[in-house]
């Protein structure tokens, strides 16, 4: 039951900073490695994915935010729609229930959201926890959600000397810096490279792709396709992210790999070790300290042995639990 001292409301662009400010103190003691500037948070907001009045949730006492949480829709319901949540509850107000109230409202919310975007398609609802944080992990496991699977923090140094050592292509490729001209090319190799082979993945429509390339932390310099000269042909892509907030509590720079992928017919050529290759080559050029990603602890194309071989090294686990929900 909520506690009737709390405000409990959706988030507002307004509430930027407020957001901004929990997620700073959590990271404090939780070190998820991951910071979160006001930015970000709208950013966030502005994705097809949340919907912001059914699917955003604040706590305030004495209006200070002290939980905060949201579940974000997919593109597609391909069979389950397999909803993401997260939420962050103030170190100091924890264990005071607040953090079972924003579960129990994420799946209220999960149910009315899919109910919308997808009438009658199952739903679950799948949330990540960092193992060396049991009470987040009991929490969820007390409310009948299991563990699905488990995805690994990675990081990588740079080394200055990369900037002067070009990456080294497969035979019979060329690099293809990011560009509008490329967009569409980038996102349907995405989608062909992803989908197949990447469980839970979804179809990226034309507007979610642009979310992902208009993003503030996005770098387009830091992003790259590889083509086969023959054929023409897009055989993988790589897009980078940098989180300002992160160096400022860090004070290193981090380019962030969020995606990765090659397309089945190219695999075993080296694409992806020449597109990460590309990647830390330009960031090395610009002084940036380490890369990082995240990657399915068993992952169906064999992307944690490669990672290992570049130099990637697990810092974090996280247990991605889930649940159905009737």
């Amino acid at each position: 039951m909520e506690d009737p001292e709390l405000e409990w409301r959706p988030l507002t662009s307004a509430d930027a900073e407020a957001c901004a400010a929990l997620r700073t103190a959590a990271e404090a003691v939780d070190d998820l490695g991951e910071s979160y500037s006001a930015e970000d948070f709208l950013d966030d907001l502005a994705t097809s994915g949340l919907d912001a009045e059914r699917g955003t949730l604040g706590v305030f006492e004495d209006g200070r935010m002290v939980a905060m949480g949201a579940v974000h829709a997919r593109t597609a319901a391909d069979p389950v729609h397999a909803m993401f949540f997260w939420a962050t509850v103030h170190p100091d107000r924890r264990g005071r229930g607040i953090g079972a109230g924003v579960l129990a409202w994420a799946e209220r919310a999960a149910r009315e959201i899919s109910a919308l975007r997808y009438p009658g398609a199952p739903l679950r609802l799948q949330s990540p926890a960092y193992d060396a944080m049991p009470d987040h992990c009991a929490l969820l496991e007390s409310f009948d959600y299991r563990v699905d699977h488990y995805d690994l923090g990675m990081v990588r140094p740079i080394s200055p000397a990369e900037a002067d050592a070009p990456p080294q292509l497969p035979a019979g490729f060329e690099l293809v810096p990011f560009g509008s001209e490329v967009a569409e090319e980038f996102r349907v190799t995405h989608n062909e490279a992803f989908v197949p082979d990447h469980p839970g993945t979804t179809v990226v429509p034309p507007e979610v792709f642009a979310e992902r390339t208009g993003n503030s932390a996005f770098r387009a310099d830091f992003t790259f396709g590889l083509r086969e000269t023959a054929s023409s042909a897009l055989a993988g892509y790589v897009l980078a992210y940098h989180y300002e907030a992160d160096t400022q509590a860090t004070g290193r720079r981090d380019v962030y790999i969020n995606y990765l992928a090659t397309r089945r017919e190219f695999r075993g050529r080296g694409v992806a070790a020449a597109l990460i290759g590309a990647v830390l080559h330009a960031a090395a050029g610009q002084g940036f300290d380490t890369a990082s990603l995240e990657v399915l602890a068993e992952h169906p194309t064999g992307a944690l042995s490669l990672y290992q071989r570049l130099g990637f090294e697990a810092r974090r686990t996280f247990a991605v639990y889930v649940k159905d929900l009737d």
